[in-house]
């Protein structure tokens, strides 16, 4: 949960930086936007794999 605290603090951050810069705003909001797919694809893999582990095991539990 604090990892996800600190990223909203760092993107409010970098946005409130670029808040008199129109283009920049749009820049880092295109950057923001690229860094949160690729964390989302990151934990869908991670989700992924460990209900994979889970089905495996209570596969392996029941006797298959």
């Amino acid at each position: 949960m604090a990892e996800g605290i600190a990223i909203g603090r760092a993107i409010a951050n970098e946005l409130d930086a670029a808040k008199f810069d129109p283009l920049l705003s749009k820049a880092i909001a295109k950057g923001i936007v690229t860094s949160l797919e690729q964390m989302v694809s990151r934990w869908s893999n991670l989700v992924s794999s460990i209900i994979g582990e889970w089905i495996l095991v209570d596969l392996n539990s029941v006797g298959f």
